[in-house]
């Protein structure tokens, strides 16, 4: 079998779609790469066919820059791709690790060696598609090398991540995001996004941090491309990033050819002409030769590598995520399809190389490139998350006038500092003929001046003796000071004692807010006393579920109905200080103890919801089948509502209740939306509540439930549970941040299940 040709040595990486091992060659004791299916996607053709496809692409493709493929063989149902084990950091990582020593030289070298990549490889009639910073690898000696060739066009959209990186997403170019469709030059978008973070450590847009990738991904396409200080990017280099970074791929660059004659006028400083790469031609030898060839190609292609660490290239594809009763854990940071930064296991690692747990935040000074072990985000693409209240665009200030404050600042206003303008060929010649500026001769010099007698001051003399009298007065005056000097120590010490030793205990320092915040309302960094959630009961009916008003969106209807068993429900979303009786740390952007916790997705809800069943002597509701989360509806531990039970909660009981919102048809009496929440979450419980006494099913933060989207044209076997699988999760009830429109009671929104926003929450059910 082809698979014994091989040792496994260690799993670099598992995802839902795919395995990664470091393996050694039996042949030669070469190191390399098996990427396969992970053994529950084995029934998937799609994923087996994106497989071949991608090894095919890397096994016609020689370039320097291009990770090689090596081998591609079946093993029963499963596809193996064998690929050249590259050591390094992904560049992501490699930027957030070595952000003060990127030079601007350094940035056009990289930039120049992607570009001769991309152009390679379209020689070969091959395009990424999927070109981020997770699919390129920078080596101990700072080289490029690009990975992910060949993968499906749609693989950004399987990825999965968290906030430390930036997503994938943010790279794809607009017409790929919007219809999947690319365009020849679409490459050349993600390209240019690349550089400009490469040069500026940033994105080209400024983007809100609390809102989840897909809606960061709207906003690009109506901000404008930020512009960057001079030091950082040149005139030319910004104006060409413009015209890479037009939504329109007709208004855009339409080639490589335009792009690198566009280089070469706009930034000189580097030659950017392209040279088609040598490949050298192996001549057959004689049979009793061939064992000989092959230990001279391996001496030739095991070059020593440096002692590093190689961190993982991105491969992480979906959340697998491990429920931790103990303690709360921070997520590794995913990559995209496939992170395939190979991992060295051998012991010689220096003492100064960092591992995973001990990253230094601050460089003080430039160290040789450190490499971790690194697993990038994996994100996966929202489409249908809407467009919310995007920025106008505003113009930008020119280049001059940006600068001259600098300029008044740092140069003497009578020699400043001008940029050198680029010179036309046709002018060229005349201005090698001006001579050089002669030197205007020095001034002679001012003939010096004895300075002139100065009488002697009279302080100088000695001083007079003071009367009795006068001696009798400053001791006098001495004794106020010492007295007064006294007194003053010992209010100090007073006030030192009263703050130190008897005060109370501090509040935590508060965002602004223009709500008075209670001394009960404050976050201690600890554990708080467990105390069981409150739960209000909701009686069984059959529920009208969705909306054929004329305000209902097209995924309300037609309407469904659903016999559902009562059920409990906690009155309130859960607050921070809830939360802060399972996890002593506190995730929410908006700080307060009253406050709904929210800035967490929804693993860490239905983790959540388990631990918190522990923590009451319940029995947990949620179980792992391998990765997929399962439900125990007959548990009487804490869960997420499903779609139809938040709904009839919303209804406070009433299955036919047609009211807009839940307990009135007027929002500012039940609940908290973009016009009246000064832009920020509020209190739970300080709005009406619906006829059941449940507060915020309106407005405030948006909620979790437990089912996955689909329209509910989509027939499903069961309508309470929802479909079986998907990629996006159900949020109701509208926020702080939306307009009304999301707050009605029918009102549907779907995310990814990681995301994180400032403005989702939760609330829990028990069955009973």
């Amino acid at each position: 079998m082809a698979l014994d040709k091989y040792r496994i040595i260690e799993t670099i990486h598992q995802s839902r779609r795919f395995i990664l091992y470091k393996a050694e060659r039996l042949q030669d004791g070469k190191q390399v790469l098996l990427k396969t299916q992970d053994p529950a996607q084995l029934q998937d053709k799609t994923l087996s066919e994106s497989l071949i496809q991608e090894a095919e692409a890397c096994l016609n493709l020689e370039h320097p820059q291009i990770r090689k493929g090596l081998d591609c063989f079946s093993e029963g149902l499963s596809q193996y791709l064998v690929a050249e084990y590259a050591p390094g950091l992904s560049l992501i990582e490699y930027l957030r690790q070595n952000s003060e020593n990127i030079t601007y030289n350094q940035g056009l070298v990289w930039a120049k060696d992607l570009l001769h990549a991309l152009i390679y490889a379209e020689k070969k009639d091959v395009r990424h598609y999927n070109l981020n910073p997770y699919n390129i690898i920078v080596n101990a000696a700072s080289e490029l090398k690009v990975i992910g060739f060949g993968k499906n066009r749609d693989a950004w959209k399987h990825s999965e991540g968290n906030f430390n990186y930036r997503y994938p997403i943010l790279y794809v170019a607009p017409e790929i995001f919007k219809t999947s469709n690319p365009h020849p030059n679409s490459d050349i978008y993600s390209w240019a996004v690349v550089l400009y973070q490469i040069l500026c450590q940033e994105l080209p847009w400024r983007l809100d941090g609390f809102v989840g990738p897909d809606e960061q991904k709207m906003q690009s396409f109506s901000r404008g491309v930020t512009l960057p200080s001079a030091e950082k990017v040149s005139d030319g280099l910004y104006s060409v990033l413009l015209a890479c970074l037009k939504l329109d791929p007709v208004e855009r660059i339409r080639d490589y050819a335009e792009l690198l004659e566009t280089l070469q006028q706009e930034v000189p400083d580097l030659d950017w002409s392209y040279h088609e790469p040598v490949e050298e031609l192996v001549l057959p030898l004689a049979p009793e030769a061939e064992p000989k060839l092959a230990e001279i190609e391996e001496e030739t292609l095991d070059e020593p590598e440096l002692p590093i660490a190689e961190p993982l290239e991105p491969e992480t594809e979906e959340l697998s995520p491990e429920i931790s009763f103990a303690e709360e854990t921070t997520p590794e940071p995913r990559a995209e399809d496939e992170p395939e930064t190979e991992l060295q296991s051998e012991p010689a690692l220096p003492e100064s190389l960092a591992t995973e747990s001990e990253i230094v935040p601050e460089i003080t000074e430039p160290p040789a490139p450190i490499h971790e072990d690194y697993k990038e985000p994996d994100i996966q693409d929202d489409l249908a998350w809407p467009v919310i209240q995007d920025e106008p665009t505003l113009p930008l200030p020119s280049r001059e006038e940006e600068d001259k404050p600098r300029e008044e600042l740092v140069k003497p206003p009578e020699a400043p500092e001008t940029r050198p303008e680029k010179i036309p060929e046709t002018k060229r010649a005349v201005v090698e003929e001006i001579p050089k500026r002669t030197e205007t001769p020095a001034p002679p010099p001012l003939e010096k001046k004895a300075p002139p007698t100065l009488p002697k001051p009279t302080y100088y003399e000695k001083e007079p003796e003071l009367s009795p009298k006068a001696q009798k007065d400053l001791g006098s005056m001495k004794k106020i000071f010492v007295t007064l000097m006294i007194l003053s120590v010992v209010i100090i010490a007073y006030v030192l004692i009263q703050h130190f030793v008897f005060r109370q205990k501090p509040k935590l320092d508060l965002k602004e807010t223009d709500e008075t915040v209670d001394a009960q309302d404050l976050i201690l960094p600890t554990l708080t006393d467990n105390i069981p959630l409150e739960m209000l009961w909701v009686p069984s009916d059959t529920l009208i579920m969705g909306s054929i008003s004329p305000e209902a969106k097209d995924n309300e209807f037609p309407l469904l109905t659903i016999k559902l068993a009562g059920f409990m429900i906690s009155p309130l979303e859960i607050t921070q200080e809830q939360w802060n009786m399972v996890y002593p740390t506190n995730p929410s952007l908006y700080i307060g103890a009253n406050l709904p916790v929210e800035n967490v997705s929804f693993y860490d809800a239905v983790e959540y919801c388990n631990a918190k069943s522990l923590k009451d002597g319940l029995s947990p509701a949620y179980d792992y089948h391998g990765t997929d989360i399962v439900c125990d509806f007959d548990a009487d531990g804490y869960r997420l509502p499903t779609e139809a039970e938040w709904e009839l909660a919303a209804k406070a009981g009433i299955g036919k209740n047609f009211q807009l919102y839940s307990g009135s048809d007027n929002p500012d009496e039940v609940g908290w939306y973009a016009e009246n929440s000064s832009d920020r979450s509020k209190a739970v419980g300080s709005k009406k509540p619906n006829s059941l006494n449940i507060y915020d099913m309106s407005g405030n933060v948006y909620e979790w439930v437990w089912n996955w989207y689909a329209p509910y044209s989509y027939r499903t076997g069961d309508l309470f549970r929802g479909p079986q699988d998907g990629t996006d999760k159900v949020i109701r009830g509208g926020s702080w941040y939306h307009n009304t429109e999301r707050m009605r009671t029918t009102a549907r929104e779907y995310v990814k299940p990681y995301v994180k926003a400032g403005y989702i929450g939760f609330r829990v059910v028990r069955s009973r």
